[in-house]
Parts: structure tokens; sequence; C-alpha cells
């Protein structure tokens, strides 16, 4: 009697972790277009950063003061302890994998990891984190190891005033709340 019980409990955990697995697997941000939002080349709403300093992979460290941003598909690459390559702007940055496509948010200061991403500083009509989602949404297709930067700035997207931005990216980020929910699920059980 206690085997079953215990079986039973065991397979009841197993439903928890598979439903919750499904969650993490197939979510993935939508964004409903309307299409009374004008479309702009994306050209015109980004510039790329120049860092002070880039560093080289045989200097990245397992632990330091700040995360090394790469094209990898890794949100942070390494640690570097170097002040001079410190990239903080006080305001969120996207990067892009010039030759990855990867697209990154990032939010707290950071060094350049070697070459092969743009930072991108948006304009005041758009919010990096809205444009974290929509290049997630719709990436940027990989032409092979080559450059994609003028890719990216020839696309067009959808930009819906700032208040509808802040209201899709609060709507996406609960989403994101309830997936990373599940991933603690799945290790819980």
């Amino acid at each position: 009697d206690v085997q079953r019980e215990i079986v039973a409990e065991i397979d009841g955990y197993q439903k928890i972790i598979d439903g919750a697995r499904q969650v993490v697997e197939n979510w993935k941000p939508q964004i409903e277009i309307d299409p009374n939002w004008i479309v702009v080349d994306l050209g015109e709403l980004i510039s790329a950063i120049t860092p002070p300093k880039k560093i080289q992979q045989s200097k990245f460290n397992t632990n330091g003061k700040y995360p090394i941003i790469d094209q990898s598909q890794n949100d942070i690459a390494g640690y570097s302890n170097d002040e001079d390559a410190v990239i903080d702007f006080g305001s969120p940055l996207v990067v892009f994998g010039d030759h990855t496509c990867t697209v990154k948010y990032v939010d707290n200061p950071f060094v350049q990891g070697a070459d092969g991403i743009k930072i991108l500083k948006v304009d005041e009509r758009l919010l990096p984190k809205y444009l974290y989602f929509i290049l997630k949404v719709n990436p940027i297709k990989s032409d092979g190891y080559r450059r994609h930067f003028s890719k990216l700035k020839e696309t067009k997207i959808p930009l819906p005033p700032l208040e509808v931005q802040h209201e899709i990216v609060a709507r996406i980020e609960a989403e994101r709340k309830v997936v990373d929910g599940c991933k603690e699920l799945i290790a819980l059980y």
C-alpha cells in the first residue's frame, strides 16, 4: 500500500513536471500588431555605440565585477574587472550579434567581448525592451557568418505610441514570470 502511494505521488510530480516543461518549451512572446501603428525602418530609431575597449576571449574570467556580453547564445559570456572597458549609459541597451543575429537586453554596466556585436541605443520614440521583444518575436534571419547590421537597420518595425509599448512590455514580462515559475516547479519537483 505504501509503495502504491509513493508511485501515485511520483506520478503526480511527473505530470507537474511535464506540464511545466510544455509551458517553458512552447512559450514565445506574442505582439499583436495594430494596422494603425506606423511602420518605421529600424535604422531611423537606433544608433550603434562604440565601446571604449573590447575584451578578447582569452581574457574572459569565470567571475568578476562586470559581465561580458558577446554575440554567443549565452546571456553572459564571462566576467571582467577591467574598468576601462565598462559600458554604462545609465539606460538599458539592446545588443545585436552582428554575425549570429542574437539579441540581448542589457540594463546594467557591462563590457563587450571581442568583436561582432552592435550595441544599440534607441531614440526617444522607442523603448529598448520593446525593441528587444520585437526582435525576439521577428528575428533577423541569418545569412551565414557575415555581418547583418545593415539588414537590421533596413528592418521595418511597427511603432506604437510609448504608452502602448509600455503595456506590451508589461504583458510580456508578466507572461515571462509565469514561465520562470514553471522553471522553478521543474527544478523543485
